[in-house]
């Protein structure tokens, strides 16, 4: 801003010399001038404090996204959790239930090569026994791979859980 020049005047008031003021007056050029600087700066200001007002406002907005993804993510892994403790049960049953099969079958073939007089002479017997054995070889554990195989997802050769590439199941 530039300067201003100021005039000092007396101003007498019904020409009473002993009834009078001395005042200070701007020229009109350089008030309007000093007005309409200050009215700039003035909007520059309204503006930087809208423009803050809106950058605070994406903030809080991101603030709540961030808020409800960590929500989402807990959520998540949470189901997992729970996926995990119902598939780690069902895997428990499966083993017990083959394991229970296992011993059905070792002992159906101990009583008919041991025991002469036990044949197996129902055709559902036999069936059933077919049954068992055809599951228990479905649930053969895979076998593992050779050391020549390279993961896809992490590159290690071999199985080595390192991704959800390398887990052969």
């Amino acid at each position: 801003m530039s300067e201003v020049k100021s005039y000092r005047v007396l101003l007498v008031i019904d020409d009473n010399p002993l009834n009078s003021v001395w005042t200070q007056v701007y020229r009109s050029a350089d008030f309007d001038r000093v007005t309409a600087e200050r009215d700039a700066a003035l909007g520059r200001e309204a503006a930087l404090r809208e423009e803050r007002e809106i950058t605070n406002r994406h903030i809080d907005r991101m603030i709540e996204h961030d808020d409800e993804q960590q929500q989402r993510l807990t959520e998540s892994h949470k189901r997992e959790d729970a996926l995990q403790a119902l598939l780690t049960a069902a895997d428990e049953r499966a083993d017990t239930a083959t394991s229970l099969i296992q011993r059905i079958v070792a002992n159906f073939d101990t009583e008919i090569e041991f025991h002469e007089d036990v044949e197996p002479n129902d055709l559902e017997h036999d069936q059933v026994l077919a049954d068992m054995r055809v599951f228990l070889g479905a649930l053969k554990p895979a076998e593992p791979a050779k050391d020549e195989h390279v993961c896809t997802g992490c590159g290690s050769k071999g199985w080595t859980a390192n991704c959800a590439e390398c887990v052969p199941y």
